[in-house]
């Protein structure tokens, strides 16, 4: 019995130590397959960078993004961290949206939009514009000297808040949205905004409501005080739906 259990041991761990052997052959084939098929990736020169495509510049220039690019044509793609230079990319240029840096055959590709400027903010002394996203960015070829008009706002909520009165405002307002220079928050979600001759809207709460006749009503009540007064200091419709719009004439005018 003690002899027959001995060969039994034996056998078995003879099995065992076969099969730790063909795991190891394995691991070493797998091992060395890779070792090959990485040398043969990251030095062929098959899997150069031949060219690197920069889609959707407009008022930025391709050259600006090759720069901020961490690879250069003849550079190996598979050497390239397309994850990190998108993260680059985004966090130099805020000016960019739905940025994309992919391989391509033989190349690299960077994709992206501009972001359109709805209004401008002023941040640290410096101007920025800021798109529907509620994102400020530098502003670039022709929007430098756009007529945009600013927001002024403290913070990142009170910037969304009037962003989204500016984008039902300005589909309605016609002539009077270029007249529009400044964008003020006012309290318990009301805004007011400044004209280019220097009259303050008090507009009222900023819902959709009836947006139309409203404008239209401002108009007709301003060329009315103006042909009478002259200079006008503001306008108050905050008792619009009252059917009422408050008038005061600038000092001396």
């Amino acid at each position: 019995m003690r002899s027959k259990f001995r060969y039994e041991r034996r056998r078995r761990a003879f099995a065992a130590a076969q099969y730790i052997f063909l795991i190891g052959l394995l691991f070493a084939g797998a091992w060395w397959t890779y070792g090959r098929v990485s040398d043969y990736l990251f030095t062929s020169d098959h899997f150069k960078i031949k060219t690197i495509e920069v889609a959707g510049a407009k008022n930025i220039l391709q050259s600006e993004i090759l720069a901020l690019l961490p690879f250069r044509i003849g550079d190996n793609m598979f050497r390239v961290n397309v994850s990190a230079a998108e993260k680059n990319l985004k966090s130099c240029k805020p000016e960019l949206k739905d940025l994309s840096v992919s391989r391509t055959f033989q190349g690299i590709k960077v994709s992206f939009r501009e972001r359109v400027p709805m209004a401008f903010v002023t941040v640290g002394g410096k101007k920025l514009g800021v798109d529907a996203d509620n994102k400020p960015f530098p502003l670039r070829g022709e929007y430098v000297n756009a007529p945009l008009a600013e927001l002024v706002a403290v913070t990142e909520s009170e910037r969304r808040f009037l962003i989204d009165f500016l984008s039902i405002f300005k589909p309605a307002a016609g002539e009077l949205s270029a007249q529009v220079v400044r964008f003020r928050p006012e309290a318990v979600k009301d805004v007011s905004f400044d004209l280019a001759d220097g009259v303050r809207v008090y507009w009222g709460a900023a819902g959709k409501g009836d947006l139309k006749g409203k404008i239209e009503r401002l108009n007709s009540v301003l060329s009315d005080a103006r042909s009478r007064y002259g200079q006008i200091e503001y306008a108050n419709l905050y008792y619009y739906d009252d059917g009422r719009v408050l008038i005061k004439p600038k000092k001396g005018s």
